[in-house]
């Protein structure tokens, strides 16, 4: 005799298997996203995950971290994150409707280290000379000036360059490998010694970066009356300038690119004041 009883359990259990089927193939396989990579310094925390860090599939998801350490919870969709050194978490997802099957995903957590800056102590130079600014403990640099120096060169490297007209506080800060952790903002004085002597260096790179492209006298904005001639090797004049001020790029007199080469100048500083003679080399 057919027990009418467990016929009607078979046909509810085989109508809910059905069901639940029916469903996870409307929604599409299990689909597991760990998210996007983060970057923090040491001693900060992330947000990881996907949004969503599951979809498809039958719900409820049952989700999985690990390595667990570092993590708030290690069963969520979304943990927070506070790793002491660059860790790759794996999440692995199981649905309700194939609770065996097992999708996993990965992200990984960088973390930087906040940089310990060390910079040279302040310097004095004579008023139309260079001052060496160095920085360590970072691996990017950023050097700046209150009020904006012009002189400032190689404000993005470790070893800065400027030639203030008077004593000036350069500020830096240092990044390390990531570009997100930074040091604290430190400074350095430069102390300018008035000077109204000439300073004539003797190289300048004019190639259009931004950096060293024109001929620097230094203080020859004191002397207005100035007049500057340069020669080539041949003895031809390839360029001229009354009161000249640090504006030579390398062009000639008629806008002809002048090739890397030694070339000579006379400055007069004008009124009797002196001339200076000498070589000054183009540098690609």
């Amino acid at each position: 005799m057919i027990n009418i009883f467990k016929l009607r359990h078979s046909f509810f259990l085989f109508f809910f298997l059905l069901i639940v089927n029916m469903a996870a193939l409307a929604q599409g396989n299990l689909t597991v996203s760990a998210g996007s990579p983060k970057i923090i310094c040491v001693g900060d925390s992330t947000s990881i995950g996907g949004f969503p860090s599951a979809s498809g599939g039958m719900f409820p998801y049952r989700y999985s971290w690990a390595p667990a350490s570092g993590l708030n919870d290690a069963t969520i969709a979304n943990p927070t994150a506070f790793p002491a050194i660059t860790t790759t978490y794996t999440l692995t997802v199981t649905d309700a409707a194939t609770p065996n099957d097992k999708q996993t995903s990965t992200v990984t957590v960088t973390v930087g280290q906040i940089p310990v800056l060390k910079l040279i102590q302040d310097t004095v130079i004579q008023q139309g000379t260079i001052a060496k600014l160095h920085a360590s403990g970072g691996f990017y640099y950023y050097w700046r000036a209150i009020p904006f120096d012009t002189t400032l060169l190689f404000a993005n490297t470790a070893y800065a360059e400027a030639g203030p007209s008077d004593t000036t506080i350069y500020y830096v800060q240092a990044r390390d490998i990531t570009g997100s952790c930074s040091s604290p903002v430190d400074s350095v004085i430069v102390y300018v010694i008035p000077n109204n002597k000439v300073v004539l260096y003797n190289t300048f790179t004019p190639n259009n970066d931004g950096i060293n492209d024109e001929w620097y006298i230094g203080n020859i904005d004191k002397y207005p009356g100035n007049h500057l001639e340069i020669y080539n090797r041949y003895g031809k004049l390839v360029f001229e300038a009354d009161n000249y001020n640090n504006t030579w790029n390398g062009m000639s007199l008629f806008g002809e690119v002048l090739p890397a080469a030694t070339y000579f100048y006379i400055l007069n500083l004008g009124n009797g004041q002196g001339v200076y003679h000498g070589t000054v080399t183009i540098v690609n």
